[in-house]
């Protein structure tokens, strides 16, 4: 079965292959990210997820060299019997069962040509499942960050899209409240901290007033007049509407 028909498949019986403390689950991966997927592996990529679930599945289906991380062990056996009863052979899964922030430190650093990031959502799991990947990234490849109606998913969002000016990340398209960037630089840090972080940098301005100390009231107040001034006029405020 290829990629197209493993998806006809799963939306039309709809598995629920998700397990958390003993219950199975149907959190699927909405529709539009699905058919990106489905649209564009091929079978000669390395891939990595954290998380499981339909897009495991399909992942299985395009013959990616894949790895997915997250703790449930039971739905790990249930994506694998879905593939089996499909069709699909899962032999090119890697399937690690254990909380990503414990196994992505120590993984060796095979290059990958995407990375979806839809495990923990607490933070600063979505951050550190970007940190100890974002290196390993080949320069073209894609970083797809899930749930951006999260806090934590919404952030790690306005950082990449910040850094589109440094020339290190850009947007490819935002698929409902998921986005996809293209890794355009090797370094992915920048060279001088977090001055060569344009978000960062951005965010500083506008909140500097909250910091200043009380025998500078009238200060306070005149960056506090600058902080709206910024943002109206900021050639980033687009990114922070």
């Amino acid at each position: 079965m290829n990629v197209k028909s493993a998806l006809d498949s799963l939306v039309s019986e709809r598995p629920s292959l998700n397990v958390f403390k003993g219950a199975s689950h149907n959190w699927r991966m909405q529709q539009s990210t699905l058919d990106w997927l489905a649209s564009n592996l091929t079978g000669d990529w390395v891939t990595l997820e954290t998380g499981a679930g339909y897009t495991t599945c399909l992942f299985a289906a395009s013959g990616c060299s894949h790895t997915t991380i997250s703790p449930s062990a039971p739905e790990h056996v249930k994506i694998s019997e879905w593939c089996g009863a499909n069709g699909i052979d899962s032999s090119n899964i890697t399937f690690i069962p254990e909380p990503s922030q414990d196994v992505l430190p120590d993984m060796d650093k095979t290059k990958l040509d995407l990375v979806l990031i839809d495990g923990a959502h607490a933070f600063p799991f979505p951050y550190l499942d970007w940190y100890y990947t974002a290196d390993r990234l080949r320069v073209g490849g894609y970083m797809i960050i899930d749930d951006l109606n999260i806090i934590t998913g919404e952030h790690l969002y306005d950082f990449l899209l910040g850094e589109e000016e440094s020339g290190r990340w850009k947007l490819e398209v935002v698929l409902n409240h998921t986005a996809i960037f293209v890794k355009t630089a090797e370094n992915v840090f920048g060279e001088e901290e977090w001055l060569s972080q344009p978000y960062l940098l951005d965010e500083f301005r506008k909140r500097a007033w909250k910091w200043t100390p009380k025998p500078l009231d009238k200060a306070k107040q005149f960056l506090k007049k600058s902080d709206f001034l910024y943002r109206k006029f900021s050639k980033y405020a687009s990114l922070n509407k």
